[in-house]
């Protein structure tokens, strides 16, 4: 109860605690305007997005 987790991390998903770190960091470097999520502009300053013909698909 209270702030702690009821769950360490690593038993309520696949990743370990540097693996979160890692993706925790990357989503905020990706969040440019720091609104908590990503728009779909944010994800195609992707390269790797914008080279992939089957994105305007799955956004839509």
């Amino acid at each position: 109860m209270g702030n702690e987790a009821s769950l360490p991390m690593e038993m309520c998903s696949n990743f370990d605690a540097d693996e979160i770190k890692r993706l925790g960091k990357r989503f905020r470097k990706l969040d440019l305007d720091n609104s908590g999520s990503l728009s779909v502009d944010e994800f195609m300053s992707l390269p790797e997005l914008q080279q992939n013909p089957l994105v305007q698909r799955v956004i839509d």
